[in-house]
């Protein structure tokens, strides 16, 4: 934390601990919905910042929930998975090195995990079967490697490929949710 003009500014490390997420807090349809459509906001600008920035971009947070992620995925473990989900897109808002993008991020990042949480529950169904379950893991990982290369390696579409993602995910969780009442769980 740090001070500046009458304000305290948060770090971008403060965006990574979930110790004081509350983890029964249930989420609406709305909710969910308006939280999808400030998430893409601020992704798509945080790419965009990232990829046209004149300075090296400090990518160790986002290097090291995709790592979280890869190793979560190799356990089955869906909590871990929905964490590092969560610090892996808020990493990117982080990256940007932008103190309000930053801020914003803060004061959503329950939010964040929230949203992850009930999209992993879908995504990462639970099945009886093991490889079922790994390829669960599989489809919803697919998406974090190939953002991650293009990250890393500075490709100029991973802004589109973000986009693209974004709108199918959305859309396959709409629909998922058209079945389910206006209250969603985050258990």
């Amino acid at each position: 934390m740090r001070c500046g003009k009458g304000s305290y500014v948060l770090g971008a490390e403060e965006l990574f601990d979930f110790s004081e997420v509350n983890f029964t807090l249930e989420m609406t349809k709305k909710e969910f919905q308006d939280i999808s459509v400030l998430r893409e906001m601020l992704e798509e600008k945080a790419l965009e910042l990232i990829i046209t920035s004149k300075e090296p971009v400090d990518l160790k947070y986002f290097s090291a929930a995709y790592q979280g992620l890869v190793e979560a995925t190799k356990a089955l473990d869906a909590e871990q998975y929905t964490i590092y989900d969560a610090k892996f897109h808020l990493s990117l808002i982080a990256a940007t090195g932008n103190d309000k993008l930053i801020q914003i991020a803060q004061i959503f990042k329950n939010d964040f995990y929230l949203f992850q949480h009930e999209s992993n529950k879908f995504l990462l169904r639970n099945s009886e079967d093991q490889e079922k379950q790994r390829e669960h893991f599989r489809e919803a990982m697919s998406y974090h490697d190939q953002l991650h290369e293009a990250i890393t390696s500075g490709a100029e579409e991973s802004v589109d490929l973000q986009k693209r993602f974004f709108a199918r995910n959305f859309t396959r969780l709409s629909y998922y949710y058209k079945k389910e009442d206006d209250g969603l769980s985050t258990r």
